[in-house]
């Protein structure tokens, strides 16, 4: 079998601006792993500019994914139908958020970045993520999603925003948190103001995945962490995720605790893009009445998944 290396090299060489000209708390989301891995791959500093963000993501994911498919080897007969499951299943993208900033948002017309709001002037809460983040992979200037549980991540509030896969901002994810990455994978004291070292930078631009190969990426995850089991429960497990169904699979596999994908979107996600917004039974009618909801009434329903 033979195996294509992805080139970053080519790609690298169409930068004109140079790493050393850029002031460093001014990479946006995701732009200092990326300045890292592809310096590292050229032998030269690049900075990419917003015009090869996209090339940049989708090049560094395909290597991820390759180097994840590799690895496994061959696949058994039932870890190729649950790899066929998930690429034909919907993915569930949300957004969570507390109903105290819901206001803010529908008036702004954006679920915005600490930075972008910053930078525009719009009020927000202090940002919930670390600094650390911010170093490693310049968290404040993202907008994060959850990618597989239905219901996403109850703990960051009660409004829940459902994204469109195919919204013109364009993500990438990884499986851990900035924070997970530096404490499980590095085994190093996380602090909020933990500066991010270059190793640091380019150990997270192996776990960046771009939007396209969200699915085949969790396909493989999820059969990596099923062969950590004991047969028996492999088998079981696996049998059982192959009898569900879109919404309720990818329950299960947030029940099972096989993990979910942290997206980021860069800088801010327009509300025109996304598919709704969903409110608790007994703020509904008070959300309703905001002058700021009405132009996005269209969009704005009553949560009916649990809490």
């Amino acid at each position: 079998m033979r195996y294509f290396v992805v080139l970053l090299l080519p790609l690298a060489l169409l930068c004109s601006s140079s790493y050393a000209s850029l002031n460093l708390s001014e990479l946006g989301c995701g732009e200092g792993p990326i300045i890292e891995r592809l310096s590292n791959n050229s032998l030269v500093h690049v900075a990419p500019d917003r015009f090869y963000y996209k090339a940049f993501i989708d090049q560094i994911s395909e290597s991820n994914l390759q180097e994840l498919k590799i690895a496994l080897g061959n696949l058994q007969p039932d870890e190729e139908a649950l790899l066929e499951k998930i690429l034909n299943s919907p993915l569930y993208i949300t957004h969570r958020l507390p109903l105290g900033r819901l206001r803010s948002l529908l008036a702004s017309g954006a679920i915005l970045s600490p930075r972008e709001a910053k930078k525009i002037a719009v009020q927000i809460d202090e940002p919930f993520t670390p600094l650390l983040e911010d170093f490693l992979f310049g968290g404040h200037d993202c907008v994060f999603a959850a990618v597989g549980p239905p219901n996403g991540r109850e703990r960051y509030g009660e409004v829940l925003i459902r994204f469109n896969p195919d919204s013109t901002t364009y993500p990438w994810a990884t499986l851990f948190s900035g924070w997970s990455f530096i404490k499980k994978l590095r085994n190093e004291e996380a602090y909020l103001d933990k500066q991010a070292s270059f190793d640091h930078k380019l150990h997270y631009s192996h776990l960046m995945i771009a939007r396209k190969h969200w699915k085949p990426y969790f396909g493989f995850m999820i059969i990596a962490l099923l062969r950590k089991l004991e047969p028996t429960e492999r088998s079981s497990a696996t049998k059982v995720l192959l009898e569900q169904t879109d919404r309720d699979f990818w329950q299960m596999i947030d029940n099972k605790q096989f993990g979910y994908l942290e997206a980021k979107y860069p800088s801010r996600v327009e509300l025109i893009e996304i598919e709704s917004i969903e409110v608790p039974i007994q703020a509904i009618d008070q959300v309703l009445s905001w002058p700021e909801s009405q132009k996005w009434v269209k969009k704005i329903h009553t949560l009916t998944t649990p809490l």
